[in-house]
């Protein structure tokens, strides 16, 4: 080890967290809160305008489009997110920029055609399009690379900084505590775990909608993914779905859908990938569960990147139906594989 490495205690750091950038380990959570609410939010004012007849608000030339108030609900988000410390206002933040962008997003088609057409058809391709890229943004930033030891001590610390202005119940004490435990060994570390020891207790839980409702989700995958019959139902549900994507390329060749025929044909190669990913799974997870579970999850991304994208371009969104079983899918696996994660490391400590 040089004298450098030696004297620096952050020289083994990566840039980013020099720079003071650690990401919050509850960001998934977030961003995830922040896009469903985006599509939740595209979908129900889709159906509340073809449910009114398209009304416009204004008069006498003037027509406030929806896409001002998704600005505002944007800005109502930054300014929650940096006017208050603590992690209690980001799952409001969450939500309202969720509404925001939605309402925003819903109107590009107004925004890719010289005649400002609302009703373009390649929308709902457009829009799933922009979803699929941010949520290839947010596996980036945080699906790839494991948290370092620093921020989980920085998180605990932001945790702490909250619980100085509004104490701590005992769950809360126990989960900054679990962070500080990761963060062991880093510099400051014995400093934030005694901060987190003084902060006041607290019996009053700061309601949290957002995350009950995402615990309570979880542990009801966790819980039916531990079924026997669990492994059928994502089996039976991820080729169904790509039955269903057949019909709809099959459709498009045979010209009774008037989209190119080229996504008649990017359908069917990216649900043969996503059958072959089944075939494989069914071939590995007798033998090996997890492994099971990896092939058929990069089924699922293969149909959620590819195959519900060139559906939305063919039946806009009526392919809405493909995407919501997918999406299930891959949260049910995604907490099945949490869960083994968490058990292999609770053996490994044993």
């Amino acid at each position: 080890m040089s004298r450098t490495t030696r004297d620096d205690p952050l020289a083994h750091r990566g840039r980013l967290l020099r720079l003071g950038a650690a990401r919050d380990t509850s960001a998934a959570r977030h961003l995830v809160t922040f896009l469903v609410v985006t599509v939740a939010t595209v979908l129900v004012t889709r159906f509340l305008l073809a449910l009114s007849g398209y009304p416009q608000v204004g008069g006498g030339g003037l027509h406030v489009a929806h896409v001002l108030w998704g600005g505002l609900g944007l800005a109502l988000a930054v300014v929650v997110l940096l006017s208050w410390v603590g992690p209690a206002p980001r799952s409001l933040g969450a939500v309202l920029g969720g509404v925001g962008f939605g309402l925003f997003v819903d109107e590009i088609g107004k925004f890719v055609t010289s005649d400002n057409d609302y009703f373009y058809e390649p929308t709902a391709a457009l829009i799933y399009a922009v979803v699929v890229a941010l949520v290839i943004l947010v596996e980036a930033l945080h699906g790839r690379r494991a948290h370092h030891p620093a921020e989980y001590l920085a998180v605990a610390t932001d945790r702490a900084v909250a619980g100085v202005a509004g104490g701590f119940t005992d769950a809360e004490r126990e989960e900054a505590r679990a962070l500080v435990e990761r963060g062991r060994g880093e510099p400051a570390a014995e400093e934030v775990a005694a901060l987190v020891e003084a902060v006041p207790r607290d019996d009053v839980t700061v309601p949290d909608p957002v995350r009950a409702l995402v615990v309570r989700v979880s542990a009801w995958f966790a819980e039916a993914m531990e079924h026997r019959w669990a492994a059928a139902v994502v089996v039976v549900a991820v080729l169904g779905t790509s039955a269903g994507s057949v019909v709809v390329a099959l459709r498009v060749l045979l010209g009774a859908i008037a989209v190119p025929s080229w996504v008649g044909v990017g359908i069917l190669v990216a649900v043969a990938a996503t059958v072959a990913c089944v075939v494989r799974a069914l071939v590995v997870g007798p033998r090996d569960h997890r492994a099971g579970a990896v092939w058929v999850r990069r089924g699922v991304l293969v149909s959620l990147l590819v195959t519900q994208l060139l559906a939305f371009r063919a039946v806009q969104w009526v392919a809405v139906a493909g995407l919501a079983v997918d999406l299930l899918v891959l949260v049910a696996l995604g907490v099945a594989l949490g869960r083994d994660d968490e058990r292999r490391t609770a053996r490994g400590r044993g």
